[in-house]
């Protein structure tokens, strides 16, 4: 298969186009010109492999080699900004015959009241419901998940990825539940314990 990757930065474009890589496909990622070079660790485990094309969006001509170099790809994953993406027709790349599979990483999706939504490290914490795990380097969480007052359950926090919203209502990332601390259960989030 070959996937165009086009984002200016190294993030979640970066690594799904490294995944894709690793497993032996081709792999063209797109960026601006005048992007600021990452550090070299950086470039060399997130795109080492990849075939490179420096393409400015603002440029017509760049935008019309982007659409014609589209159609020669299976899959088109970006993270730019959902703006950027509807200025520039990201995800409409190549029309029909264009990639089969577009992936617009975006941290609010596509729609909606949040997609124009800026997303920090903190909103991101705070909505997958980290941030009351989080306090002062040297203070207590922000909140302490003692687990159950009898017994040998302790709180166990992130969900399961075995879970369905049609069976299971653990399956968000938010979700706590307990289990006992000798549990070999591999499918759930990661264990708190004093």
């Amino acid at each position: 298969m070959r996937i165009l990757e086009i984002s200016d930065h190294e993030g979640a474009a970066a690594y799904c186009g490294k995944l894709f890589r690793r497993w032996g496909h081709e792999v063209v990622r797109v960026e601006s010109p005048d992007r600021a070079a990452p550090d070299e660790a950086a470039e060399l485990y997130l795109n080492g492999g990849k075939r490179r094309v420096a393409c400015d969006l603002n440029a017509p001509d760049d935008l019309d080699r982007l659409r014609a170099l589209s159609g020669d790809f299976d899959i088109l994953v970006t993270d730019r900004s959902v703006a950027d993406i509807e200025r520039y027709g990201l995800t409409d790349l190549g029309g029909a015959s264009g990639p089969r599979v577009r992936l617009a990483l975006t941290p609010f999706g596509l729609t909606g009241p949040y997609a124009h939504a800026p997303a920090t490290e903190a909103s991101l914490l705070a909505l997958g419901g980290y941030s009351q795990l989080i306090g002062d380097p040297d203070g207590a969480p922000l909140m302490d998940p003692a687990g159950a007052p009898l017994g040998v359950g302790r709180v166990v926090k992130g969900g399961s990825h075995l879970c369905h919203d049609s069976y299971c209502h653990r399956y968000r990332v938010a979700a706590k539940t307990s289990s006992p601390p000798d549990s070999s259960a591999g499918n759930q989030g990661f264990r708190l314990a004093r």
